[in-house]
């Protein structure tokens, strides 16, 4: 067998392993960052903020302490009772003491475990007004948003659209509520159709509806694009040759193409760009305005909630834990969840945007 030929070069350097020299090297850094952040409590500091009306999304927060935290706050046993005015008004969309169970692959044959997506929910989305869903991932947000559209069946509770009793609706009843309920869901690259032209797209729920006619349709899709910012040139574009942005554009044109009442949109600017993100938000708040849309706003970011909502429902773990106008919420919460959430999430929007002076 041949003597292995060792480089002289590397011939006296000492052989160490590199994944434990990477480790050593990661936790010096780890006791380094620890001694320099100091911790603090974090629903304290949510507080003090709150009270000294202060951003307290300044304050060091040590982020590995806050699921511990949230998942030490006791929850209800009931969601807290729906607040919304009686004006004489019909809600477009009315959850009345909802609740959704999903049996798990977890516990015997005969008897599987059982998750409890949402209980005991009720939730009137009146017309004009945009309320926003917000809560750590898992505590029944989007649940309760497929709820409202038809795509999840409850276990329990009424589901009632424009008065009229749709808990066990017919195809005959999706048609209808579909041509006034329209969402927009969180990724754009997998809602979108990735063969068809956006031209084809804006056109589909026209001609699946029957509205007007082919002149007509036409028109309404370079209506859709300038409404939502987009030049007539990506028309025979497909989604795939367009940006994030421009596709959730795509996704808000299509959602607004029957002229609906009411808008769900599921956390719409989690898979895009800061900055795209931004300008995402300002095309809905503008389109509310002009449109009198009604809208479900669903995201992690709090402050993009009390930016974009007129009021704000918190869940947890599928509990209604809180629910009043945005303001009220954000200046006397009352839940300790929420004033968690308020001294622990980080924001992609200052605080005061979207605040009078």
């Amino acid at each position: 067998m041949a003597e292995e030929k060792i480089n002289p070069a590397v011939e006296n350097v000492p052989q160490t392993d590199l994944a434990t020299e990477v480790a050593a090297k990661a936790v010096e850094v780890s006791d380094v960052v620890e001694a320099e952040a100091p911790e603090i409590d974090i629903a304290e500091g949510a507080a003090e903020g709150l009270e000294n009306d202060t951003d307290v999304y300044a304050k060091p927060i040590n982020r590995r302490d806050v699921r511990e935290a949230l998942a030490q706050v006791a929850i209800p046993e009931e969601s807290v009772p729906d607040d919304t005015p009686d004006d004489g008004r019909t809600p477009i969309i009315f959850l009345d003491n909802v609740q959704v169970v999903f049996k798990t692959r977890t516990g015997s044959l005969l008897h599987p475990n059982r998750v409890t997506a949402i209980k005991g929910s009720t939730i009137k989305l009146m017309p004009g007004e945009t309320i926003g869903l917000v809560g750590e991932s898992g505590c029944g947000k989007s649940t309760t948003a497929n709820v409202m559209c038809g795509l999840q069946p409850v276990t329990s509770g009424k589901v009632y659209f424009k008065g009229k009793d749709v808990t066990k609706r017919t195809a005959a009843d999706r048609k209808v509520i579909g041509r006034v309920l329209s969402v927009v869901f969180q990724d754009p690259a997998t809602a979108l159709n990735a063969r068809m032209s956006i031209q084809d797209q804006l056109l589909d729920p026209l001609n699946v509806h029957n509205v007007g006619t082919p002149a007509e349709r036409a028109k309404r899709v370079l209506d859709l694009l300038e409404m939502v910012g987009l030049p007539q040139s990506c028309l025979q574009a497909l989604p795939g040759q367009m940006s994030g942005g421009q596709r959730q554009r795509v996704a808000i044109a299509r959602a607004l193409a029957l002229n609906p009442d009411a808008i769900i949109a599921d956390e719409p600017t989690s898979a895009l760009d800061v900055s795209v993100r931004a300008q995402i938000l300002n095309l809905l708040v503008d389109l509310k305005k002009e449109l009198n849309l009604a809208m479900v706003f669903i995201s992690h970011d709090i402050q993009t909630i009390r930016y974009i909502s007129d009021r704000i429902i918190v869940m947890n773990k599928g509990v209604i834990v809180e629910r009043g106008s945005a303001e009220q919420v954000f200046n006397h919460p009352k839940d300790e969840y929420t004033k968690l959430l308020l001294g622990a999430a980080p924001s992609l929007l200052h605080p005061d945007l979207g605040q009078g002076d």
